[in-house]
């Protein structure tokens, strides 16, 4: 047999409860837990035996820890939603950001220095959810896009619509000068590619290899030793 306690603070409408129905605290207000340099564990349960949300003081770490069942779905989880109620292209479904808030730069140093951006690439409908991720990064100002992934699993770095499964606007390099790796490309047809082989530090080409097209073509120079 319970009662309702309440405790009220110094603003209008905030206060402290002991629900004696729901058997539950009601917190209307600002909830610290420890102070600046001596904090304390807090942890969040949930509905399935292992899972649970926990700030770890000692390790200044927040761990989101699945289920102890032995499942696919036992992973930790973290939701990131929006209560939009009409999704269009263009809108922000969900966002981490990255940054400096206390540098004593200031300016450029304590704006957003990257961020991983859903957004929507169509408008959304019973069957349509074409969602594209957006990588930011900042070398000066806010972070602003430097690769995206789209719908189709298409990877654009330097270009925001890429027209095939890797498509980079700009200078692409393998290695570095002295040490590099292989690169070969293939063909439609089986046991045709072209290969530059670092070891050789030459081409090897199987298949047929063209130089220019016709009534426009180009000299070829084949040198000996």
């Amino acid at each position: 047999t319970g009662h309702d306690v309440k405790i009220f603070g110094h603003t209008a409408s905030r206060y402290w409860s002991w629900d004696e129905d729901a058997d539950g605290v009601v917190q209307r207000g600002t909830l610290t837990v420890g102070v600046d340099d001596t904090g304390h564990d807090v942890k969040f349960f949930g509905a399935s035996a292992g899972a649970k949300f926990l700030y770890d003081q000692s390790a200044d770490t927040l761990e989101i820890r699945g289920p102890s069942a032995d499942a696919t779905t036992s992973s930790g989880k973290l939701l990131l939603s929006t209560a939009l109620t009409d999704i269009n292209d263009g809108d922000v479904i969900g966002r981490i950001d990255w940054k400096t808030p206390l540098e004593a730069g200031g300016t450029d140093a304590i704006l957003v220095a990257a961020s991983i951006v859903a957004e929507a690439d169509n408008t959304f409908s019973s069957s349509v959810n074409a969602t594209e991720l957006v990588f930011a990064t900042a070398k000066t100002l806010a972070a602003d896009e430097k690769m995206r992934l789209d719908q189709d699993g298409k990877l654009g770095i330097g270009v925001a619509t890429p027209a095939s499964l890797l498509h980079v606007a700009g200078t692409v390099q393998v290695g570095v000068d002295d040490t590099g790796y292989d690169v070969k490309f293939f063909g439609d047809t089986a046991s045709r590619y072209w290969l530059w082989d670092e070891s050789a530090d030459g081409v090897v080409q199987r298949g047929t290899l063209t130089v220019g097209v016709d009534d426009t073509g180009h000299d070829v120079k084949f040198f000996g030793a």
